[in-house]
C-alpha cells in the first residue's frame, strides 16, 4: 500500500520532486567539494610543517662567472675540483645538501603529448637540432633531496643506494604519475643528457602530487616529470666523458643547504662549507639570502589557515540556508496535502504508516541525489574519496530524519486534527 502511494506521489508532484532532487544534489556537490578542499589544505599544512618547520634553508650557488668560470673549467684539475666539492657537500654530517637540477632531457624517438615537454606551461618549448629528440621536463636529484621530500612510489620501486652509482647498461628513472598511461615498469627509454646518450629504465611511478622545492618556487609538482638520480660517475676514460662530467658536477655545485634553525647548527654549517671550499679549491661560492623560503612557508601557512576559516564560514552558511529552504519547501508541500493525510488517517492509517511514507518520500529523493553526486564527484571532478562519501551519506540520513520530524509534526498538528475539526463544525 505504501509503495503504491509513493508511486502516486512522485507521479503527481513531478516538478517539486525534481526541484528537491536538484537542490540536494547541488548541496552535496558543494559540501563534497568544500570537504575535499579542506582535506587538501590540511594535508598541505601538515606536509609543509613536516618538511620545513624548524629548518633553515640557504641557497648555495657557485660564483664562477665569465673569466673565472673559464679559468676553472680550463684548468688541468677542474674535474677533480668540482667533483670533490660536490661529493664533500653531499656527504657532510653538519647539514643536508639538497641538490635538484631542473632542465630539459631529450627523449629520443618517442612522440609525447605537449604537457610533458619542457617549457610547456610558459609556452616556450625549446627547439631541438634533431627532430627525433623531444625536450621533456626532468629533474636530477641527489639522494638527500629525494629522501628529504619523501617522494613516495605508487607503482614499481623507489631508488636504492646503488641507483646513485654508475651503471653501464642504463640509468634508473622514476616517472611522474601522469606517465602511467604511456609507459610501464621496465620500459627502456633512450635519452639525451647534456648531449650524451643514455638508456633510461623505468623502475617506478611517483605518487600523484609528489613535490619538491624547485628553483624559487616553494614547491613543484612532479606528475609530468622524469626523475633521474644524480649518479656518481666513474673516472672518465676519454675526453668526451671528461668534458661531460665537468659540466654535470659544476651544475651540481648549486643547491640548497638545510640545517636545524639554531645558531650553533648554522654556525657549524657555515664553517663546514668554508673548510670544504678550502680543501677542494672551490673557493668561489655565495649564499643567496637567509632562509630564502622561510617567509614563503610562513605566509603560505597563514593563507591556509585563513582559507580554512573562510571555507568553514561559507560552508556553514550554505548548509544552514539550504536546509532552511528544504524544510520550507517540504512544509509548504505538505500544507497543500492536509486533506490527503487527513483522509488516510480517517481511513485507518496509523501514525507510524504516515511517518514511514513521509520518510520514504524524502529518502528516495535524497538517495537519487546522493548517487548523482557520487558519480559526478568521482568520475567528472575526480576528487571523491571514501571519507567524504561516508560523511555526506550520514549527513543526508540525519537531514532526512530532521525533515521527516518537521514534516510529520506539521501533518499531525495541522493536517489531521484541524481538518477533522473543520469537518465536524460544518456537520453541526
Amino acid at each position: 500500500m505504501i509503495f503504491k502511494e509513493l508511486k502516486l506521489y512522485f507521479k503527481k508532484y513531478k516538478v517539486i520532486t525534481v526541484m528537491i532532487y536538484l537542490q540536494v544534489t547541488l548541496i552535496l556537490l558543494l559540501l563534497g567539494s568544500f570537504l575535499y578542499f579542506m582535506d587538501s589544505l590540511k594535508y598541505e599544512e601538515n606536509g609543509l610543517k613536516e618538511t620545513y618547520e624548524g629548518k633553515a634553508l640557504y641557497q648555495l650557488i657557485d660564483n664562477y662567472v665569465n673569466e673565472d668560470e673559464e679559468i676553472l673549467m680550463n684548468s688541468d684539475n677542474s674535474l677533480e675540483i668540482v667533483k670533490n666539492y660536490y661529493n664533500n657537500l653531499n656527504s657532510s654530517k653538519n647539514f643536508q645538501y639538497l641538490n635538484i637540477n631542473n632542465q630539459a632531457i631529450g627523449l629520443i624517438n618517442h612522440n609525447i603529448d605537449d604537457i610533458f615537454k619542457y617549457g610547456y606551461e610558459l609556452g616556450q618549448i625549446p627547439e631541438m637540432n634533431n627532430s627525433n629528440i623531444t625536450p621533456i621536463k626532468s629533474i636530477q636529484i641527489n639522494r638527500q633531496a629525494f629522501d628529504f621530500f619523501k617522494i613516495d612510489i605508487s607503482d614499481g620501486v623507489s631508488f636504492s643506494q646503488d641507483d646513485f652509482k654508475f651503471n653501464d647498461n642504463f640509468i634508473p628513472v622514476i616517472l611522474g604519475n601522469s606517465y602511467k598511461d604511456i609507459y610501464k615498469i621496465g620500459d627502456i627509454l633512450p635519452i639525451e643528457y647534456y648531449l650524451t646518450k643514455f638508456n633510461a629504465k623505468v623502475i617506478g611511478f611517483a605518487k600523484s602530487d609528489s613535490k619538491v622545492l624547485l628553483n624559487r618556487n616553494m614547491e613543484e609538482y612532479l606528475d609530468r616529470y622524469m626523475i633521474i638520480p644524480q649518479i656518481d660517475f666513474d673516472n672518465p676514460t676519454n675526453k668526451t666523458e671528461y668534458e661531460f662530467q665537468k659540466i654535470v658536477y659544476l651544475v651540481r655545485s648549486n643547491g640548497y643547504i638545510c640545517v636545524n634553525n639554531t645558531a650553533e647548527d648554522i654556525q657549524n654549517m657555515m664553517l663546514d662549507i668554508k673548510l670544504i671550499s678550502e680543501k677542494t679549491g672551490f673557493d668561489k661560492y655565495l649564499f643567496i639570502g637567509y632562509n630564502p623560503h622561510l617567509n614563503q612557508y610562513n605566509n603560505l601557512l597563514s593563507i591556509i589557515k585563513e582559507n580554512q576559516n573562510l571555507i568553514k564560514t561559507i560552508l556553514s552558511l550554505i548548509t544552514i540556508f539550504s536546509i532552511f529552504i528544504l524544510i520550507l519547501v517540504i512544509l509548504l508541500q505538505n500544507k497543500r496535502r492536509h486533506s490527503y493525510f487527513a483522509i488516510h488517517y480517517m481511513q485507518g492509517s496509523t501514525l507510524s504508516q504516515i511517518i514511514l511514507q513521509q520518510y520514504l518520500e524524502i529518502f528516495i529523493i535524497f538517495i537519487l541525489a546522493y548517487i548523482t553526486y557520487f558519480i559526478i564527484l568521482n568520475n567528472i571532478f575526480f576528487i571523491g574519496n571514501s571519507k567524504i562519501h561516508i560523511i555526506l551519506f550520514l549527513f543526508i540520513i540525519f537531514l532526512n530524519l530532521i525533515l521527516t520530524v518537521f514534516s510529520v509534526k506539521q501533518i499531525v498538528a495541522n493536517s489531521i486534527y484541524k481538518f477533522l475539526a473543520v469537518n465536524e463544525t460544518e456537520e453541526n
